[in-house]
């Protein structure tokens, strides 16, 4: 149970931190949008959690965790596939998988914790549990940040930013510049600043891409301790 409430905290705060940047530094969305955006995956929690804790009274919490990680998994995995040009639905429409995988991962590992100890221990477990969750979230946070920063460096470097901005801009970016009614030195440098403004667009969303691919992989090792959760029902915890 405490394995699976370290990497439940993954896809529960990784996309809060990550999308929300996406959105507004590499596709240019203001912040109202990106709030609007987010609301699917909120939407979807609260509609699905009361049906969880069904199922996980009936059925108990082994195989729900699995689907949920796999759900959230598959969340990370399509918003790898995101670029600066992305419309609003590829934004949208896995955060209903991830809002479905949240509701699960949150209700079964809590229900199973509890479970899991006497019933005059479940407060102390109750706050173990979300102290856990918030940590692992706080460190997945900052090494996130981390990584997104080292990443976007080395994809400029992989596109060549510095190759690029050392040679001579294209003469057809120069004409255009020049027909704008800028001068030749003008010119040049308002077409690297072009240049180099959209190399680091791309060089931010292969980073985010790469982030997100690495957020499905450890959001999938969420199945290895869910498959060891104790299948007990609610019912079978006894007072001690």
């Amino acid at each position: 149970q405490l394995s699976s409430t370290n990497v439940r905290s993954i896809p529960m705060f990784a996309p809060l931190f990550m999308l929300p940047l996406f959105l507004q530094n590499v596709q240019g969305r203001d912040t109202i949008t990106t709030g609007l955006l987010l609301i699917p995956s909120a939407v979807t929690q609260m509609v699905c959690m009361p049906m969880v804790g069904s199922l996980t009274d009936r059925y108990g919490p082994r195989w729900i965790t699995v689907i949920g990680a796999l759900l959230c998994a598959n969340c990370m995995y399509l918003f790898s596939h995101m670029d600066p040009a992305a419309g609003m639905w590829l934004a949208i429409y896995p955060q209903f998988w991830r809002g479905v995988g949240i509701s699960i991962l949150f209700s079964t590992v809590n229900t199973a914790g509890l479970n899991a100890v006497p019933a005059r221990d479940a407060g102390t477990c109750s706050w173990m549990l979300s102290l856990l969750m918030y940590t692992g979230g706080s460190v997945a946070i900052a090494l996130l940040g981390t990584w997104l920063q080292t990443s976007t460096l080395s994809q400029m470097d992989l596109l060549g930013t510095g190759a690029l901005l050392r040679e001579a801009p294209p003469a057809a970016l120069l004409d255009r510049a020049r027909g704008l009614g800028y001068g030749v030195f003008e010119a040049e440098a308002v077409v690297r600043g072009v240049l180099a403004g959209h190399v680091a667009a791309v060089a931010t969303a292969r980073a985010y891409s790469d982030r997100f691919v690495q957020m499905a992989l450890w959001s999938l090792a969420a199945v290895v301790p869910a498959w060891f959760i104790s299948s007990g029902r609610p019912g079978a915890r006894q007072a001690a």
